[in-house]
């Protein structure tokens, strides 16, 4: 069953952590091109993002889980990887039960940013993001996960009547989600732990 939890706190779900690789992969290096991506309405406005990607957290309870974010920025992994989001940004961000696997899983935490179109070059984002609403339900489906690439398709709405669904390909990027350990249970240990490294306005 889907849990209806949505954590607000960038504290306790940091996107925009430590721009450190986890492996030799460089931002010169990787595949950087997006295919499908989903589509929807948050917050009453339509919403299209310019790229994705996916990233796979380690875990200490079973196989994994699957990060996808979605974003208005050209290149969402750089952004996050730079902990730098432009005025007016908006950001998706879906965190998978456990499960690396090609299948179909419940969804544990849908996140949706949406940067301050005012915010200036340098605004710690802490205070210029808003968080969208209570998680109303989730289901993601897995065609393909692989080391360079992630597929698949995704379905949420929100209580504030916002949706998000549709097929998507995205390549990986490691280092923007910066994990030391994900584990199963109360509300303290359903999200990724990550250093904490404030994100700035571009």
């Amino acid at each position: 069953m889907t849990r209806s939890r949505h954590f607000l706190s960038v504290a306790t779900f940091m996107l925009f952590g430590v721009a450190a690789c986890t492996n030799e992969e460089t931002l010169g290096d990787r595949d950087a091109s997006t295919g499908a991506l989903p589509t929807g309405t948050l917050a009453g406005r339509s919403f299209t993002p310019s790229s994705g990607f996916a990233q796979l957290i380690d875990s200490t309870m079973c196989e994994g889980h699957v990060i996808l974010a979605f974003g208005s920025e050209q290149d969402t992994c750089e952004a996050l990887r730079s902990r730098k989001m432009s005025a007016g940004a908006t950001l998706v961000t879906v965190f998978s039960t456990c499960g690396t696997k090609p299948s179909t899983y419940d969804v544990l935490d849908v996140e949706v940013y949406a940067v301050d179109p005012t915010c200036k070059s340098g605004d710690d984002l802490d205070k210029a993001t808003t968080k969208g609403a209570e998680l109303d339900g989730a289901r993601v489906t897995f065609t393909r996960v692989g080391p360079t690439r992630v597929e698949g398709s995704l379905s949420f709405g929100l209580e504030d009547g916002s949706t998000f669904a549709g097929d998507f390909s995205v390549p990986t990027c490691f280092g923007a989600f910066r994990s030391t350990t994900v584990g199963v249970g109360d509300a303290s240990a359903d999200s990724p732990k990550n250093d904490y490294t404030s994100p700035v306005c571009r």
